[in-house]
């Protein structure tokens, strides 16, 4: 049994997978794990991962492309962990997020933790907030009996292609009282929408904001009619 599968959904970009293992090696406890979630078609990406296969490191092939998909084949597949950190492959591990989390860990009635963006500012204004968070830490136990809102044992709906998946993850766990947002995890996105001097936007960026519009939508439905809630788009 491991504390801590961190998840990485990956897709065409196999020149992130070094310096995130070297990230994750120096920044997660030593008893954690990293599982790549790879398309056995990406040829590129899982050769990459291949090399980098060892104690700590493992990969999983995924049963889809969205983000989404892969979050749920990472925490059905990897069942030994008593927590996820839904990651992804452009961000870096501060030493000592992981530690920051243990009172929130501690209390069972917690099963979300929100990780912080960024140090210096740069980062999702709703994440730096403590509103929100883009690389949730979600307890295995939560999964197993509260899951979506609408379907226990499953991590998030699966029907976002990309967009809104986290905001639905947040706002079930609050409506549970079951969510805390911890400054001091800080979990580094480098994401173009907030670094764009520092990251160069590429064709995973663009599939992942190719179907924002249907995957906001379906997000807005869902709140109203699946969770009671009223948000502004």
């Amino acid at each position: 049994m491991t504390e801590l599968a961190v998840l990485v959904p990956v897709l065409n970009r196999p020149q992130n997978v070094a310096p995130l293992v070297e990230s994750f090696l120096v920044g997660c406890p030593e008893d954690s794990q990293l599982w790549f979630i790879v398309n056995a078609n990406d040829y590129d990406e899982y050769g990459e991962v291949r090399e980098h296969r060892g104690k700590r490191v493992d990969y999983l092939f995924a049963d889809g492309t969205t983000w989404a998909s892969k979050i749920n084949r990472g925490t059905d597949c990897v069942s030994s962990a008593d927590w996820y950190l839904c990651a992804a492959d452009d961000v870096t591990f501060t030493p000592g997020w992981w530690e920051a989390t243990k009172e929130l860990r501690d209390d069972e009635r917690i099963g979300v933790i929100g990780t912080n963006d960024s140090t210096t500012g740069t980062g999702n204004p709703r994440v730096l907030a403590g509103e929100h968070t883009c690389h949730p830490l979600v307890r295995r136990s939560y999964i197993e009996t509260c899951g979506t809102i609408d379907t226990p044992g499953l991590a998030v709906h699966p029907g976002y292609q990309h967009w809104c998946v986290d905001d639905e993850l947040v706002w079930t766990a609050k409506l549970r009282n079951a969510w805390a947002f911890c400054r001091d995890a800080v979990i580094e996105h480098h994401h173009p929408f907030w670094k764009p001097n520092e990251v160069a936007w590429d064709d995973t960026y663009a599939k992942g904001d190719a179907n924002k519009e249907a995957d906001m939508a379906l997000w807005l439905y869902r709140a109203e009619h699946v969770l009671g809630l009223r948000v502004q788009k």
